[in-house]
């Protein structure tokens, strides 16, 4: 079985999935990650302050689950 050639168009497609894979796992990484570590963080401040349903009678209670494991 022969190796294919570094200029075949097919490696070179499938290192620029990867290359593009890489971007925008990065990118994830970089621009999303940090909103969801400080929305964990006030989630924990706000269960200190008011209780572990603070978010009961509140306008974003429509973004919680039914019925949390928690409640």
């Amino acid at each position: 079985m022969r190796e294919s050639t570094p200029n075949s168009p097919l490696r070179i497609g499938a290192i620029s999935i990867r290359d593009a894979v890489a971007n925008i796992v990065s990118t994830i990484k970089t621009f999303l990650l940090w909103v969801a570590d400080m929305l964990e963080i006030l989630d924990q401040y706000l269960v200190e302050k008011l209780g572990p349903n603070w978010w009961h009678d509140t306008p974003i209670a429509i973004f919680a689950l039914k019925r949390c494991p928690n409640d």
